[in-house]
């Protein structure tokens, strides 16, 4: 069975976030081969096009700053964490045993699995959730 563009846009998340949180306060260049060679996973078509779509949202929702706007597409260049990417994948919520950004890292490569596609679920469904709880104050 062929993964969504969803399955594959929150495995390719948790390769950035996880990298990202793991080489703090580095920031990295990434580019959609790259992360369908890291992850296992990429869409049937228009890899570029999801790649910059998915660093776009991660971009706008706050989770991370890109320091060339124009880069080739595909490719995103000088990538760090914000405040806010940083304190959310830093955050150990009740439903994962270790900070979200580790636990992304983790689940990344196995993005393609059955099990992976769970773990991937999981992590980002952490973050977004945590992320909230947090704006609302709660």
């Amino acid at each position: 069975m062929a993964l969504t563009n969803r399955e594959i846009g929150n495995a390719w998340i948790s390769y950035i976030l996880g990298e990202l949180y793991d080489e703090w306060p580095r920031r990295r260049d990434f580019d959609a081969s790259e992360l369908a060679t890291k992850t296992g996973v990429s869409p049937k078509s228009d890899e570029d096009d999801l790649f910059d779509h998915t660093v776009d949202w991660l971009r706008e929702n706050g989770y991370i700053r890109v320091g060339s706007q124009s880069a080739p597409e595909g490719t995103a260049f000088d990538v760090g964490l914000t405040d806010k990417g940083y304190a959310v994948l830093g955050s150990s919520p009740e439903s994962l045993s270790k900070p979200i950004g580790i636990r992304m890292k983790e689940v990344a490569a196995a993005g393609a699995s059955e099990g992976g596609k769970a773990g991937v679920a999981e992590a980002v469904g952490a973050l977004v959730g945590f992320a909230f709880k947090a704006a609302l104050g709660s």
